[in-house]
C-alpha cells in the first residue's frame, strides 16, 4: 500500500461516499468494549485470566456464565447509553462532517442520482449516528439484519427536491451487528442466534455498494478486528474501492497495515493519521475542510 496519495477534490467530487464505523467513531462519549468494566470483570474471574478480547473471551464461556455475562454487557450498554452526552464534542464532531459530505454532495455538479445517496456501515448497536445526522437535518433510513428484506431496497433509492428539480443527499446507516432492542451480542454466538443469513445478506448489499463505480470507503474507529468484514475489504480493493483509513495515531496506522500487507492492488488505501489528540470524525472534517473549504467546484486542485 502506498502511503503517498493524497485525497483529492477529483476524489472528493466524483466519488460514491461510504463510510465504515467502529466503536472508536464516538470518541470518549460513548465506550469501546474494553470500557465495558463490570463485563470485563466478571468474565476475567470466571476464565481466570486476563480479558484481552472481549468478543474472544465472550465465546470462551458456557452455560448459565456466559448468559449471565450478556446480561451484564446489556445492563451496561443500558447504562452508558442513558449517560450520553449529546453536547458533547465528538458528537458535535459527527455533525459536523456529515455537514460537509452532504455539502460537498450538494455542490458538485454532474453527479448520477445513485451518487447523492451516502452510505454508513457500523458495527455499533448504538444509535449517536442516525441521531445526529437526523439532527442536521437529513432523511436518515436505518437497515440491520432484523429488516433487511424491507430496507436493502433503500441501497437502490435516492432522494429528490421536486420544487428545485435537483437531488440531495440521503444516508443509508446499515448496522452489520444488529440494533439496540436486538442486539447480535459480541462473539461467535451471533452466528447461532438466527441472525447468519440476514447478517451475509447485509454484507453481500455492503460489498455490493463498495463495488460501485468510483467508489470510496473511509473508515473511521474500526481496529480491523472484525472477521467477516475484512475478507469483504480486501475483495472490494482487489476490484477497485478506495479506502481512506482514518487513524487515531501512528500506531493505530501501523496495525491496519500489518492486516492489510498481502493485499495486491497497493496504490488504494491512503492513510490520514492523527497524533492520539482528535477524535477520527474532527481529523476527516478537517482534511475535507482543507481540500474544499466553503467554496466546491468540482475541479481538483493538484496542489492538495
Amino acid at each position: 500500500m502506498n502511503g503517498d496519495i493524497k485525497l483529492t477534490k477529483n476524489i472528493l467530487s466524483s466519488t460514491h461516499f461510504n463510510f465504515l464505523f467502529g466503536s472508536g467513531v464516538n470518541g470518549k462519549v460513548f465506550p469501546q468494549f474494553n470500557g465495558f468494566k463490570r463485563t470485563i470483570d466478571f468474565i476475567s474471574e470466571k476464565l481466570g485470566k486476563t480479558v484481552v478480547n472481549l468478543e474472544e473471551s465472550l465465546d470462551e464461556l458456557t452455560g448459565n456464565v456466559k448468559d449471565e455475562a450478556k446480561e451484564i454487557f446489556e445492563e451496561e450498554f443500558k447504562e452508558n447509553e442513558k449517560s450520553v452526552d449529546w453536547n458533547n464534542n465528538s458528537i458535535k464532531n459527527i455533525k459536523k462532517l456529515f455537514l460537509k459530505v452532504a455539502q460537498i454532495v450538494e455542490k458538485t455538479e454532474n453527479r448520477v442520482a445513485l451518487m447523492n445517496q451516502i452510505n454508513i456501515f457500523t458495527l455499533n448497536y448504538d444509535e449517536i449516528v442516525e441521531k445526529s445526522i437526523r439532527e442536521i437535518g437529513y432523511t436518515t433510513n436505518v437497515i440491520s439484519p432484523i429488516n433487511i428484506d424491507v430496507t436493502s431496497r433503500y441501497y437502490n433509492c435516492y432522494e429528490t427536491d421536486y420544487s428545485k428539480n435537483r437531488f440531495v443527499p440521503m444516508f443509508n446507516v446499515s448496522k452489520i451487528h444488529g440494533e439496540k432492542d436486538i442486539k447480535v451480542l459480541p462473539g461467535i454466538e451471533k452466528f447461532k442466534q438466527g441472525f447468519s443469513t440476514k447478517i451475509f445478506q447485509l454484507l453481500f448489499e455492503m460489498k455490493s455498494v463498495l463495488e460501485r463505480y468510483n467508489s470510496s470507503l473511509f473508515v473511521v474507529g474500526y481496529s480491523g478486528n472484525d472477521k467477516d468484514v475484512n475478507p469483504l475489504l480486501i475483495d472490494c480493493l482487489k476490484n477497485g474501492l478506495t479506502i481512506i483509513w482514518v487513524c487515531f495515531n501512528q500506531k493505530d496506522e501501523e496495525n491496519v497495515k500489518q492486516l492489510f500487507n498481502n493485499v495486491e492492488n497497493g496504490d488504494t488505501i491512503i492513510y490520514i493519521t492523527g497524533d492520539g489528540s482528535k477524535d477520527g470524525t474532527q481529523l476527516l472534517y478537517e482534511e475535507f475542510n482543507r481540500i474544499v473549504g466553503d467554496n466546491q467546484d468540482g475541479n481538483d486542485d493538484s496542489s492538495n
